[in-house]
Formats: C-alpha cells, structure tokens, sequence
C-alpha cells in the first residue's frame, strides 16, 4: 500500500497519527501509544492564544505535525 493511502483515516474517522494541517504523520507519541513524556510536542511552548487558535482552526483530536506547528508559530502573533 502507498504511504499516502497508510496515513488516511477510514470513512467518516480521524486519524490520530495524521496531521490535520497536511496529512502527513504527526509523530505523536501517545497516538503511537508511548508515553506522552516521549512526544516531541513536549518540548514545544506555545503562547495560549496561538494553542486556542489552532484548536479553533484544528478541531479533530489529531495532533499537528512538527513542520505545520513550526510554521504556524512562526507565522503567527498572538
């Protein structure tokens, strides 16, 4: 199966290892089941506007990417 097809989720699901922004996998670590103290988010600080913001933006339970949150936090004001 193509790595395209591995990241989509089935009919009407989120993907929890795909990130919402680009479809890519988000490396995220509890979605992996592996300890949340693992993710690479966890070393990530974002101002709790921007995080709000993205939540609004972003409202499945799926966790962006390492390059989509990079470039919304770079782009973004909060």
């Amino acid at each position: 199966m193509p790595a395209a097809e591995e990241n989509q989720p089935p009919q009407g699901k989120p993907c929890a290892t795909c990130c919402p922004a680009c479809g890519k996998a988000n490396q995220c670590a509890m979605a992996l089941g592996k300890s949340p103290a693992s993710c690479w988010c966890m070393t990530v600080s974002l101002h709790p506007a921007l995080c709000a913001g993205l939540k609004v933006q972003f409202p499945v339970e799926a966790c962006l990417c390492e390059d989509c949150l990079k470039t919304r936090t770079l782009t973004a004001s909060p």
